[in-house]
């Protein structure tokens, strides 16, 4: 995880990049007790025509893995978009629906090469007191 000491943002690798075969994946999650919004950005290479990557997000309370739930969009979040060609995706979570989020992606059809970045902040702070 690195921070960002300008903007107070952290970035951690989300899915480290590698080729995924046709299938679903989740990503590391992040914990909204650290800051309060966040961001997943999905970078993708080249693949085949009829190929897709979709990414969505999902939050839960306690961070298990089994228990992830879709988010629904109804709090102003990104909840899920699909790329159909090389590309970049970010879907921000502004207002997240659970204490952890994380991305989930599902690959269609062949193998495409992509990772994800976490992006957390603004971190909250503990104001000085005299």
């Amino acid at each position: 995880m690195k921070m960002d000491l300008e903007t107070n943002y952290t970035f951690a690798v989300g899915l480290a990049p590698v080729s995924v075969a046709a299938g679903t994946d989740a990503g590391a999650s992040q914990d909204h007790a650290a800051g309060h919004s966040g961001a997943f950005i999905l970078n993708t290479g080249a693949y085949s025509s009829g190929a897709s990557i979709t990414m969505k997000i999902q939050y839960n309370e306690t961070d298990t893995a089994s228990t992830y739930s879709d988010d629904d969009a109804t709090t102003g979040n990104d909840s899920a978009a699909t790329l159909t060609a090389a590309g970049i995706l970010i879907l921000n979570v502004p207002n997240p629906m659970g204490r952890y989020t994380r991305a989930f992606i599902t690959v269609a059809t062949d193998a495409v090469v992509n990772g994800v970045t976490n992006v957390l902040g603004p971190l909250r702070k503990v104001a000085p007191t005299s």
